[in-house]
Protein backbone atom coordinates (compact mmCIF):
# COMPACT_ATOMS: atom_id res chain seq x y z
CA UNK A 1 0.00 0.00 0.00
CA UNK A 2 1.02 3.97 -0.59
CA UNK A 3 1.18 6.47 1.88
CA UNK A 4 0.87 9.87 1.48
CA UNK A 5 3.36 12.00 3.17
CA UNK A 6 3.91 16.08 3.28
CA UNK A 7 7.38 17.11 1.66
CA UNK A 8 8.71 20.29 0.42
CA UNK A 9 7.81 20.69 -3.72
CA UNK A 10 10.76 20.50 -6.06
CA UNK A 11 10.69 22.98 -8.57
CA UNK A 12 12.69 20.46 -11.78
CA UNK A 13 11.62 22.93 -14.62
CA UNK A 14 14.37 23.38 -17.75
CA UNK A 15 12.95 26.12 -19.19
CA UNK A 16 15.29 28.74 -20.58
CA UNK A 17 14.68 32.43 -20.11
CA UNK A 18 11.98 34.31 -22.91
CA UNK A 19 13.70 35.41 -25.75
CA UNK A 20 10.17 36.68 -26.87
CA UNK A 21 10.68 40.13 -28.62
CA UNK A 22 7.32 42.29 -29.83
CA UNK A 23 7.20 43.07 -33.45
CA UNK A 24 8.43 46.65 -34.63
CA UNK A 25 4.69 46.99 -35.97
CA UNK A 26 1.83 44.77 -35.17
CA UNK A 27 -0.04 42.91 -37.45
CA UNK A 28 -3.28 43.79 -38.35
CA UNK A 29 -6.52 41.30 -37.47
CA UNK A 30 -6.85 40.59 -40.65
CA UNK A 31 -3.26 39.22 -41.29
CA UNK A 32 -3.76 37.46 -38.24
CA UNK A 33 -6.99 35.92 -39.65
CA UNK A 34 -4.98 35.02 -42.79
CA UNK A 35 -2.69 32.77 -40.84
CA UNK A 36 -5.11 30.20 -40.33
CA UNK A 37 -8.00 30.88 -42.88
CA UNK A 38 -5.58 31.01 -46.23
CA UNK A 39 -6.37 29.98 -49.75
CA UNK A 40 -6.47 26.25 -49.47
CA UNK A 41 -9.35 26.23 -47.13
CA UNK A 42 -11.76 28.46 -48.56
CA UNK A 43 -11.48 26.48 -51.84
CA UNK A 44 -12.49 23.45 -49.87
CA UNK A 45 -15.22 25.44 -48.01
CA UNK A 46 -16.16 27.24 -52.07
CA UNK A 47 -15.97 23.58 -53.18
CA UNK A 48 -18.39 22.24 -50.51
CA UNK A 49 -20.71 25.03 -50.40
CA UNK A 50 -21.34 24.03 -54.76
CA UNK A 51 -21.47 20.35 -54.05
CA UNK A 52 -24.17 20.52 -51.12
CA UNK A 53 -26.65 23.16 -52.60
CA UNK A 54 -26.24 20.54 -55.78
CA UNK A 55 -26.97 17.91 -53.23
CA UNK A 56 -29.95 20.13 -51.72
CA UNK A 57 -31.70 21.36 -54.71
CA UNK A 58 -30.25 19.85 -57.51
CA UNK A 59 -28.56 23.08 -59.25
CA UNK A 60 -25.19 24.56 -58.30
CA UNK A 61 -24.84 27.77 -56.88
CA UNK A 62 -21.71 28.79 -58.52
CA UNK A 63 -20.11 30.30 -55.73
CA UNK A 64 -15.94 31.11 -55.38
CA UNK A 65 -13.54 31.88 -53.22
CA UNK A 66 -13.90 35.37 -53.85
CA UNK A 67 -17.31 35.49 -52.86
CA UNK A 68 -16.96 33.08 -49.64
CA UNK A 69 -14.22 35.55 -48.44
CA UNK A 70 -16.42 38.55 -48.66
CA UNK A 71 -19.39 36.54 -47.52
CA UNK A 72 -17.20 35.59 -44.39
CA UNK A 73 -16.71 39.12 -43.61
CA UNK A 74 -20.30 40.05 -43.84
CA UNK A 75 -21.44 37.64 -41.13
CA UNK A 76 -23.04 39.78 -38.55
CA UNK A 77 -26.55 40.13 -36.51
CA UNK A 78 -29.43 41.54 -37.73
CA UNK A 79 -28.37 41.36 -41.12
CA UNK A 80 -31.50 42.54 -42.86
CA UNK A 81 -31.08 45.83 -41.69
CA UNK A 82 -27.55 46.63 -43.91
CA UNK A 83 -29.92 46.63 -46.68
CA UNK A 84 -33.01 48.24 -45.50
CA UNK A 85 -34.41 51.26 -47.14
CA UNK A 86 -34.47 53.32 -43.86
CA UNK A 87 -30.87 52.29 -42.91
CA UNK A 88 -28.60 50.65 -45.63
CA UNK A 89 -25.12 50.24 -45.04
CA UNK A 90 -23.69 50.76 -48.45
CA UNK A 91 -20.16 49.11 -47.46
CA UNK A 92 -21.84 45.87 -47.23
CA UNK A 93 -25.21 45.93 -49.29
CA UNK A 94 -22.68 47.60 -52.34
CA UNK A 95 -20.90 43.73 -51.98
CA UNK A 96 -23.99 41.43 -52.96
CA UNK A 97 -28.28 41.47 -52.64
CA UNK A 98 -29.63 40.08 -49.29
CA UNK A 99 -31.13 37.66 -51.72
CA UNK A 100 -27.71 36.22 -52.14
CA UNK A 101 -26.31 36.43 -49.11
CA UNK A 102 -29.45 34.30 -47.87
CA UNK A 103 -28.65 31.54 -50.58
CA UNK A 104 -25.24 31.65 -49.21
CA UNK A 105 -25.98 31.18 -45.55
CA UNK A 106 -28.55 28.46 -46.36
CA UNK A 107 -25.74 26.44 -48.40
CA UNK A 108 -22.30 27.34 -46.79
CA UNK A 109 -21.02 23.89 -46.27
CA UNK A 110 -17.69 22.71 -44.90
CA UNK A 111 -18.23 18.75 -45.16
CA UNK A 112 -19.78 16.37 -47.84
CA UNK A 113 -22.93 14.88 -46.26
CA UNK A 114 -22.46 11.69 -48.22
CA UNK A 115 -18.94 11.51 -46.53
CA UNK A 116 -18.47 7.99 -44.67
CA UNK A 117 -17.28 10.64 -41.27
CA UNK A 118 -18.28 8.84 -38.38
CA UNK A 119 -21.36 10.51 -37.28
CA UNK A 120 -20.82 10.14 -33.50
CA UNK A 121 -18.40 12.89 -33.99
CA UNK A 122 -20.65 16.21 -32.87
CA UNK A 123 -18.30 18.38 -34.87
CA UNK A 124 -17.49 15.96 -37.84
CA UNK A 125 -19.49 18.67 -40.02
CA UNK A 126 -16.74 21.43 -39.47
CA UNK A 127 -13.93 18.78 -39.43
CA UNK A 128 -12.10 20.05 -42.11
CA UNK A 129 -12.02 23.66 -41.05
CA UNK A 130 -10.45 22.70 -37.76
CA UNK A 131 -7.98 20.01 -38.75
CA UNK A 132 -6.92 22.82 -41.23
CA UNK A 133 -6.58 25.61 -38.59
CA UNK A 134 -5.22 23.22 -36.11
CA UNK A 135 -2.43 21.91 -38.88
CA UNK A 136 -1.87 25.97 -39.42
CA UNK A 137 -1.24 26.79 -35.60
CA UNK A 138 1.43 23.62 -35.67
CA UNK A 139 3.45 25.15 -38.28
CA UNK A 140 3.74 28.42 -36.33
CA UNK A 141 6.96 29.26 -34.54
CA UNK A 142 6.65 27.71 -30.64
CA UNK A 143 7.86 29.72 -27.80
CA UNK A 144 8.98 28.34 -24.50
CA UNK A 145 6.67 30.24 -22.45
CA UNK A 146 2.49 29.73 -22.70
CA UNK A 147 0.14 28.44 -20.98
CA UNK A 148 -3.17 26.61 -20.69
CA UNK A 149 -6.17 28.01 -19.71
CA UNK A 150 -9.32 26.98 -20.22
CA UNK A 151 -11.96 28.78 -22.74
CA UNK A 152 -15.86 28.77 -23.06
CA UNK A 153 -16.98 29.15 -26.91
CA UNK A 154 -20.28 30.29 -26.60
CA UNK A 155 -23.14 28.10 -28.04
CA UNK A 156 -26.85 27.77 -27.28
CA UNK A 157 -28.00 25.49 -29.95
CA UNK A 158 -29.05 21.67 -29.31
CA UNK A 159 -26.75 20.56 -32.03
CA UNK A 160 -23.63 20.01 -29.83
CA UNK A 161 -25.35 17.34 -27.84
CA UNK A 162 -22.91 16.57 -24.58
CA UNK A 163 -20.44 18.93 -25.71
CA UNK A 164 -22.62 21.96 -24.82
CA UNK A 165 -22.44 22.50 -21.41
CA UNK A 166 -23.27 25.02 -18.89
CA UNK A 167 -21.07 26.62 -16.41
CA UNK A 168 -23.03 29.63 -14.12
CA UNK A 169 -19.36 31.03 -13.26
CA UNK A 170 -18.38 32.19 -16.60
CA UNK A 171 -19.70 35.25 -18.18
CA UNK A 172 -21.10 33.14 -21.45
CA UNK A 173 -22.86 30.62 -19.18
CA UNK A 174 -23.63 28.35 -22.14
CA UNK A 175 -21.03 26.30 -24.78
CA UNK A 176 -18.32 24.23 -25.17
CA UNK A 177 -15.52 24.25 -22.84
CA UNK A 178 -12.37 23.98 -24.18
CA UNK A 179 -8.36 24.09 -23.19
CA UNK A 180 -6.37 26.14 -24.86
CA UNK A 181 -2.24 26.57 -25.51
CA UNK A 182 -1.97 30.22 -25.29
CA UNK A 183 1.46 32.07 -26.14
CA UNK A 184 2.71 35.49 -25.54
CA UNK A 185 0.91 37.13 -28.33
CA UNK A 186 -2.03 35.64 -27.24
CA UNK A 187 -2.89 33.34 -30.10
CA UNK A 188 -4.19 30.26 -29.48
CA UNK A 189 -1.39 27.67 -30.39
CA UNK A 190 -4.02 24.64 -30.58
CA UNK A 191 -6.82 23.04 -28.24
CA UNK A 192 -9.04 20.28 -27.32
CA UNK A 193 -12.39 19.74 -25.73
CA UNK A 194 -12.84 18.23 -22.31
CA UNK A 195 -14.20 14.91 -24.10
CA UNK A 196 -10.83 13.80 -24.99
CA UNK A 197 -10.75 14.69 -28.65
CA UNK A 198 -8.84 17.32 -30.39
CA UNK A 199 -10.22 20.66 -31.29
CA UNK A 200 -9.36 24.06 -32.61
CA UNK A 201 -10.87 26.91 -31.57
CA UNK A 202 -8.94 29.75 -32.88
CA UNK A 203 -9.14 33.34 -30.58
CA UNK A 204 -8.09 36.15 -32.98
CA UNK A 205 -8.52 38.21 -29.91
CA UNK A 206 -5.47 40.01 -29.70
CA UNK A 207 -4.23 41.92 -26.92
CA UNK A 208 -2.29 44.78 -27.24
CA UNK A 209 -0.45 45.09 -23.76
CA UNK A 210 1.24 41.49 -25.03
CA UNK A 211 2.36 43.41 -28.23
CA UNK A 212 4.61 45.51 -25.86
Amino acid sequence: MFSWRKTMFEHLSTATPSCFTAPDEPSTPLMYFSKFFDKDIFEVITQQTNLYSHQLIGCNINTNVSEIKAFIGMKMPAMENYWAKDTIYEKVADVMPLKRYKCLSRMLHFQDNMSSESSEDRLVKIKPVLDHMRSKCMEMESENQFSIDEMMVPYKGKKAGSLRQYLPSKSKKWGIKIFSALVCLALCMTSWSIKGSLHLMVLLKLKAKSLG
